[in-house]
């Protein structure tokens, strides 16, 4: 809840957003400006929360959208995904990165701690043609939808591997 007021608390003094919507919250936050924002941002102020006692890296999610002229609440809010201006992630960890994109291009930021600022550190990333790693909770495939349950098995098969990870109990 402290990210999600910190995040809220930042953005809400920005003149050009008219919508917070916040993962942790059940509506949206309308901050009147009298028609003056024209941007929604949509967050996820702490991902992964539930691993900080396990150590494990969290972060921060967003979207940015541009508000619909005359559009209020609801109607401004439920856009489709490609209508985004820009998105990105932060990751707390050893080191902070903060990734986004407006859409041309995706660039990575390092925190730099000495100078207080963020460091281009990846400029235009892509994602390889082909990866040897795939990610998916293997607990749940019994309930995944039509044919993915024998996907993890298909992936393997074809020389991925899958990601480790050790639960401390």
């Amino acid at each position: 809840m402290y990210a999600n007021q910190a995040v809220l608390h930042c953005l809400g003094a920005r003149e050009s957003v008219a919508f917070l919507v916040s993962e942790e919250d059940e509506q949206p936050i309308t901050i009147d400006r009298s028609e003056g924002g024209k941007y929604i941002v949509v967050f996820d102020p702490l991902d992964g929360s539930s691993n900080i006692d396990v150590n494990v890296s969290v972060g921060t999610i967003f979207s940015i959208l541009r508000r619909p002229d005359g559009a209020h609440g609801e109607a401004a809010v439920l856009q489709s995904g490609w209508k985004q201006v820009a998105a990105g992630y932060v990751v707390y960890g050893s080191s902070t990165i903060f990734v986004y994109t407006a859409g041309q291009g995706v660039y990575g930021f390092t925190l730099e701690p000495e100078i207080g600022a963020f460091v281009l550190s990846f400029a235009n990333m892509r994602m390889p043609l082909r990866g040897n790693t795939y990610s998916v909770n293997e607990a749940n495939a019994d309930s995944f939808p039509g044919i993915l349950p024998n996907l993890p098995g298909h992936l393997r098969a074809q020389g991925y591997g899958s990601r480790q990870e050790i639960a401390l109990i």
